[in-house]
């Protein structure tokens, strides 16, 4: 079962940038940021140095919750790249049983999509082949297009 691959934020979500305008002083400089890699890195490191949760928070100006968010996306996208409960726990510091809590909530997520995909797949007149050929066509359309675009 694959965790929702929720690991990545683009941007901070518009309803949280309203909040932070109103109330400045109430949170964290980066709540609601995306966190880029040179951050997890160091949020592992210092999990990997038994920081507490909240020294952690301050250090990277972001909530509790968001600290703990992140741990909860690494560790779904570990458990997605096939890394053991025993290396998951490594370097988050949760717990077996958290982490297969984590692992079981995000599973459940994805149920529905995947319930969907199957009764579209199912329902579905076209042949693989079918689709093959189209996307082939495609294919060479946009390769056409992209040669008359360089010849302007």
């Amino acid at each position: 079962m694959e965790c929702v691959n929720k690991y990545v934020k683009m941007s901070r979500i518009p309803y949280i940038q309203k909040d932070m305008e109103k109330n400045p002083e109430k949170y964290p400089k980066r709540y609601g940021m995306p966190w880029d890699e040179d951050e997890t890195q160091q949020l592992l490191i210092e999990i990997a140095r038994k920081k507490s949760y909240e020294e952690i928070a301050e250090t990277h100006e972001r909530t509790l919750g968001g600290i703990l968010a992140c741990l909860k996306r690494i560790v779904c996208q570990y458990h997605d790249e096939g890394k053991s409960i025993e290396k998951i726990m490594k370097y988050t510091g949760f717990s077996e049983k958290r982490i297969e809590k984590i692992i079981k909530k995000e599973s459940n997520k994805q149920t529905p999509i995947v319930k969907t995909l199957e009764m579209v797949q199912k329902e579905s007149t076209i042949e693989n082949d079918d689709i093959c050929l189209r996307l082939e066509q495609i294919e060479n359309l946009l390769v056409k297009i992209l040669d008359k675009l360089e010849s302007l």
